[in-house]
């Protein structure tokens, strides 16, 4: 074949400009995503649509629908209130624990990110959450935790029981909301901290992006380290900001130990697939409302170095 046959039948395949070609480049690249998109969500959805207004049993030849209409939302949200209690408290932990792991990381971060001796393996331990993300891992490890404190003696037992914390603050004065506040805040340290490996790197990426120039600006100008941060280093890591409490929000709606997962599980291991169904797509519903406001709220104070 000659060359300049090669040549046409490229561009008759990618597009005869430079647009087209790099265009057509993209969509070639992303096909492989495109695909499992359309299998492992576009499919799922569509074949739980049928599951949400149907009956659902399970019988010998597979399963068997009965068109239920409305019924099986009434059942799941009206009959067991407890769902819209589980939904709404997923929503206030989820808030409250997102906000925490962006501290949380965003301190490990600007320390890790200062030049010190074995910083490097720092950096190394704090990746460990990344590499070990599952939730039966984390399960397992919190049932190990468990049974360690429990095979203590009874002075360090005294030490980690929650109750006698919960005393303490109502003695100093706290009224017993916030201290049921705290102690649940208290109680999540370890799943908080092990919720935050993804978090502190794009954080670290997000500090090696800022020019040393605006630092070194900062301090000819003799500012403190205190108003360089919120002068320069937080707004130019709004951007990572958004990414991260995205990323933390749903990773926390969809974590194991989260009630409405939980209640779901149920659902589908007593073979309720339409009720789990139903507030599976609920609560989806439910997450995307919030998330989507959350970035849309947050996304007006972002600045872009850019610009």
């Amino acid at each position: 074949m000659r060359k300049s046959e090669k040549k046409f039948q490229i561009k008759r395949l990618f597009g005869a400009t430079v647009e087209a070609r790099r265009d057509s480049m993209g969509y070639a690249f992303i096909l492989p995503w495109l695909a499992g998109v359309a299998l492992f969500f576009v499919f799922p959805m569509i074949q739980a649509s049928l599951f949400l207004f149907s009956e659902v049993e399970l019988v010998p030849g597979g399963l068997e629908r009965t068109f239920a209409g409305t019924d099986i939302f009434n059942k799941v949200f009206l009959v067991d209130a407890e769902n819209i209690r589980i939904i709404t408290q997923s929503l206030q932990s989820t808030f409250v624990n997102a906000l925490l792991i962006l501290a949380f990381s965003l301190i490990i971060a600007i320390l890790i990110n200062k030049p010190f001796k074995g910083r490097g393996a720092c950096r190394a331990l704090l990746a460990l959450p990344i590499l070990v993300s599952s939730g039966v891992l984390m399960q397992a490890f919190n049932e190990d935790m468990f049974k360690f404190s429990m095979e203590q003696s009874s002075q360090v037992s005294a030490m980690l029981n929650s109750a006698l914390f919960e005393t303490l603050l109502n003695k100093i004065g706290l009224p017993w909301e916030q201290v049921w506040a705290l102690s649940g805040i208290i109680d999540q340290v370890l799943n908080l901290i092990w919720q935050s490996g993804i978090q502190i790197l794009l954080f670290t990426a997000g500090m090696q992006t800022i020019p040393k120039s605006y630092m070194e600006v900062c301090e000819t100008e003799g500012a403190t380290p205190w108003q360089s941060f919120w002068r320069v280093t937080f707004p130019l890591l709004s951007p990572f900001i958004i990414l991260n409490f995205v990323y933390a929000a749903i990773d926390n709606f969809t974590y194991y130990t989260n009630p409405v997962v939980q209640k779901i599980s149920q659902y589908f291991n007593k073979v309720q697939y339409s009720y789990g169904t139903a507030l599976s797509f609920v609560y989806f519903l439910v997450v995307l409302i919030v998330v989507g406001v959350s970035m849309a709220l947050i996304s007006k104070k972002v600045f872009y170095i850019e610009e």
